[in-house]
């Protein structure tokens, strides 16, 4: 199994390994390139030297003699400490903005909606466009804004929930051109595109609202950590559920990433902890995954189970009011698993 793949969410590695070979001459090696990553992620190279089975002097040796020579010529450092190379990497420019760690990997999803039923669908591009070029609001329309707006948000949230997705999108749609940074509406927007099964636009939406946040001025610190944990909360839900349905080991590191972002922002919410878990032990169930990677999921499900735990029993968590929706949903997830996830399930019903 490759280690250390999570760099590839944040890092051009393409473009880090063409350049390292030029400098080096040769292309690099599977084992530097596994390396490189690790110290990417952060990682320390005894742990790196760990888990690829070399002894952590030997290790750090040939990063000396291999890695860190071409690192330094490419960022014009002259000395270089393995806890360095990310920061003087991401000032080189290796280092995708927040916008690019869900472009790169869009084109691994489908359409599962029929074009011939959505002839009316508003793409996400489209709206985005749009959302552009009306940015701002004239101070003459200020007073007409409330009413135009709760109209067509009544209008847009009957629609979904009646199922009428596109009608949705239209109303919401309106919405926008008042209020184009609304969070809670381009929200509803991607869940739109997702119930259509057009995820490239669900997604489309999302990156748009994480670079404008990013790009505000007007909202302050806390504020924009609240969007964007929102955005990250549906952005992790989404890659979730393909991961389940659509399995692609990508899906599920992807998921596993973005919920780890959400977790930064809101370190005490209980459901996002417990959705990690649901997340390793759901795709394992499915058929196509491969013996190896089957026995890596479980053991990141155990890992994440103990967080939960860990986690669950402190005061300043909400585990109380989650407590019935995540005993529910431990009883399907453990489901014919073995006599220790019952124990566990025992051991949660107790508290």
């Amino acid at each position: 199994m490759e280690l250390f793949i999570d760099a590839k969410l944040t890092w051009n590695l393409d473009a880090l390994y063409t350049d390292l070979s030029s400098i080096k001459t040769l292309e690099l090696t599977d084992w530097e390139k596994t390396c490189l990553r690790g110290l990417l992620c952060g990682v320390h190279p005894e742990a790196i030297a760990a888990k690829m089975f070399w002894t952590a002097s030997a290790l750090k040796t040939e990063l000396s003699r291999r890695v860190y020579p071409h690192i330094s010529i490419l960022v014009d450092e002259k000395v270089i400490a393995w806890h360095k190379v990310p920061t003087l990497l991401e000032k080189a420019g290796y280092k995708y903005p927040e916008i690019r760690i869900l472009n790169q990997e869009l084109f691994y999803l489908e359409f599962s909606a029929s074009p011939s039923s959505n002839s009316k669908l508003i793409r996400a591009s489209a709206i985005v466009e749009l959302l552009i070029k009306n940015s701002s609001c004239q101070p003459n329309q200020a007073k007409e804004l409330p009413n135009a707006e709760l109209k067509s948000t009544v209008e847009g949230d009957r629609h979904y929930q009646q199922g009428n997705f596109i009608e949705a999108i239209d109303s919401y749609r309106q919405v926008l051109t008042i209020d184009p940074l609304n969070v809670s509406i381009l929200t509803k927007l991607a869940r739109c595109y997702e119930h259509l099964g057009f995820y490239k636009d669900s997604l489309f939406i999302c990156d748009f609202v994480l670079d404008r946040i990013e790009r505000s001025d007007r909202k302050s610190h806390l504020q924009k950590t609240h969007n964007k944990s929102i955005i990250y909360y549906f952005i992790a839900g989404l890659f979730h559920k393909l991961a389940v349905n659509k399995y692609c080991d990508d899906y599920v590191q992807i998921a596993f990433e973005i919920y780890q972002k959400y977790l930064y922002l809101r370190p005490q919410n209980i459901m996002a902890l417990w959705n990690i878990v649901d997340l390793f032990i759901s795709v394992v169930r499915h058929g196509a995954i491969a013996p190896e990677l089957k026995s890596d999921y479980m053991d990141r499900a155990k890992k994440a189970l103990s967080d939960f735990k860990g986690n669950a029993r402190q005061l300043d968590f909400n585990f109380k009011p989650y407590r019935e929706p995540i005993l529910e949903k431990a009883e399907n997830t453990f489901q014919d698993l073995d006599c220790w996830w019952q124990e566990q399930l025992h051991e949660l019903k107790s508290w």
